[in-house]
């Protein structure tokens, strides 16, 4: 496994992928198809499959049937089994399947708040609760649940991380990405008649903007200017 991993480290999955294959076999026979080893092999062998973009649907099948082995004989919470979920989480997301990529994603977290007693600022369960707005995000229909999973997020690796560590500036970033995509989601009703939902959504991009880059932030600025916009064009319209 561990050389396996050094030639996917390296970037070579081709080798990784014989590497994981070899192994994979020879646990089945030495270990037995059920052992908690040969399970992880089965899942890093599906993350190798999809990473080099090719037989996807044999690395779906890899990692759900590495996953169902887990959560039968490790149980739901054990690190191996939310491996697999956040494993095939991902799988999906990357394929534009963010409906299917939810489920696992939250059962994900709900494994890691268990293994980690909760403890909101834990490592791991911050990286399940941005992987999850990555999927609400992604879907486009829980963008309110995914501000505040993102907020959770940043917030805790600020406070543990500081604010200027990589982690949290990816939070931010992609905090300022969400925010994007609402101002884009907000111009586009308007220009299309549904301009209480429009001001809604251009409200909710100000106050997260002053939030989280202040009130004179360019940006926030950009937002106000948008939603002024409106607000005139609906006026002069009422007017006429």
């Amino acid at each position: 496994d561990g050389v396996a991993r050094l030639y996917h480290s390296k970037g070579d999955l081709a080798t990784a992928q014989t590497k994981m294959e070899h192994l994979l076999d020879l646990q089945q026979e030495v270990l037995g198809k059920k052992h908690p080893d040969t399970w992880r092999t089965q899942k890093n062998l599906g993350v190798i499959y999809h990473t080099q973009g090719k037989q996807q649907k044999k690395a779906e099948k890899l990692v759900l049937k590495a996953l169902r082995g887990q959560q039968t004989d490790l149980g739901h919470n054990h690190q191996d089994t939310i491996q697999s979920l956040d494993a095939l989480a991902k799988i999906y997301l990357q394929n534009g399947e963010s409906e299917k990529a939810e489920p696992y994603a939250r059962e994900a977290l709900e494994g890691q708040k268990a293994l980690h007693d909760d403890n909101d600022k834990h490592p791991d369960i911050l990286t399940a609760k941005s992987d999850l707005a990555a999927v609400l995000m992604e879907g486009g229909t829980k963008m309110d649940e995914s501000e505040e999973l993102l907020w959770e997020v940043y917030q805790g690796r600020t406070e543990v991380l500081g604010p200027d560590h990589a982690e949290t500036q990816i939070t931010q970033a992609a905090l300022s990405g969400l925010y994007d995509s609402l101002l884009g989601v907000a111009v586009h009703l308007a220009k299309n008649g549904r301009v209480d939902v429009a001001k809604h959504l251009l409200q909710q991009v100000i106050q997260g903007r002053t939030r989280l880059l202040g009130e004179s932030h360019e940006s926030t600025v950009q937002a106000q200017q948008a939603l002024e916009a409106i607000v005139r064009a609906e006026s002069s319209s009422g007017e006429a």
